[in-house]
């Protein structure tokens, strides 16, 4: 079990400077997308810096490319495209992460930080 904290912004220098473009090598169109302002802080505002969700919508935003015809690119739109379908159901929940407002995140209790202690006694038990 690792940790992966979300990166706090589109700025976060960990996320412009080694995750984004680690990513920005799995563009398997033609004409790829440029790696500037535009596309980290709309990759931020859709999934709260959260890695997991990061590559899945790396990976859906493609899928909404391919179903274009004759045309090889991936554009920021195809990023919205995919938040809006294929990733909907996780939207309200980045928007709660987003806001950092106490209420809405209550409503995702999966969302919490989990109890450290409780997987070092479970380990340590069964040692």
């Amino acid at each position: 079990y690792h940790r992966f904290h979300p990166f706090p912004s589109a700025d976060d220098e960990p996320f412009r400077l080694v995750f984004l473009p680690k990513l920005a090598r799995y563009q398997c169109v033609r004409n790829p997308l440029p790696i500037d302002d535009a596309l980290a802080t709309l990759l931020h505002d859709l999934t709260a810096g959260i890695r997991r969700l990061l590559v899945a919508l790396w990976f859906h935003a493609h899928r909404v490319a391919f179903e274009r015809k004759n045309d090889d690119s991936l554009r920021l739109e195809d990023f919205k495209t995919a938040a809006a379908t294929y990733m909907a159901p996780v939207a309200d929940a980045v928007q709660a992460l987003l806001s950092r407002s106490p209420d809405a995140l209550a409503r995702y209790e999966d969302l919490l930080p989990r109890e450290e202690g409780h997987w070092n006694a479970f380990w340590a038990a069964s040692a």
